[in-house]
């Protein structure tokens, strides 16, 4: 199989089962959810008035959610193979496993960045309409968003590709999701206290993700941040890939 063929057989994977589906639908909901609470507050006493550069905030709101969907399908398109246990006819397809690991890869960082793009564009939409009856004006080239937008859907391509790394490294889709859940809401807030490092959380997964979204000075750049995703999702990969060439199904 040519590499084309490969990636283009992980999409159609992805296309024809009903979890993608339902990841985009929940995350579509949960971008209009945050609009509609924005809606309810912003301009109400003790809150920030609507304003052109409050858009730069909306449009960095589905940052995070988008990143961790991004994640989810990485694991779940490798896990699911292990799972169904049709790895073996992947396997006859292509012998070469460290090819199949960037092949979902790649499907996982296209469909990553989609579903990004996808709730951006719920987001500014959202955006646009409160916008109209608030009679503010809507400004979606300024105000930071378009920097917003490409960090946040370059950053879910790179964690889609790390979510194919930890569900290779782990194969179980329970445990897959287990370890990124306890690792994003519990070790990355222990790690700064063991380290008595205050500012090391900056520098793990959770915190470089986290800077494509902040505006504090603290943060990352954006750009630096990015490199760090990327880094680690490389690392991730390489042991997946390691995993699958050394061990059978």
């Amino acid at each position: 199989m040519t590499a084309t063929s490969m990636i283009t057989a992980e999409l159609f994977k992805l296309r024809t089962v009903r979890t993608p589906w339902i990841v985009a639908a929940v995350l579509a909901g949960l971008v209009v959810a945050g609009i509609g609470f924005n809606a309810v507050l912003l301009g109400e006493p003790g809150q920030p008035p609507l304003t052109p550069e409050v858009l730069g905030d909306l449009a960095r709101m589905p940052g995070r959610l988008a990143g961790g969907a991004a994640v989810l399908l990485g694991l779940l398109l490798a896990t699911s193979e292990y799972r169904h246990h049709t790895v073996l006819t992947t396997r006859l397809a292509q012998p070469r496993p460290v090819r199949t690991v960037l092949a979902k890869a790649v499907a996982a960082a296209i469909a990553g960045a989609v579903l990004a793009a996808a709730a951006e564009l719920v987001a500014l939409a959202g955006s646009a309409v409160l916008f109209a009856v608030r009679d503010a004006a809507f400004e979606p080239l300024a105000h930071g968003v378009p920097g917003a937008v490409g960090g946040i859907v370059v950053a879910a391509a790179l964690q889609g590709a790390a979510g194919v790394g930890v569900g290779e490294l782990l194969r179980n889709p329970a445990l897959a999701v287990g370890a990124v859940l306890g690792w994003a809401l519990l070790l990355e807030g222990i790690a700064p206290v063991l380290l008595r490092e205050p500012d090391a959380g900056r520098w793990l997964p959770g915190g470089a993700a986290q800077a494509i979204v902040s505006t504090s000075d603290r943060a990352l750049a954006p750009l630096l941040a990015l490199a760090l995703i990327a880094g680690y999702a490389l690392a991730l990969l390489m042991g997946g890939a390691v995993r699958a060439r050394a061990t059978d199904p």
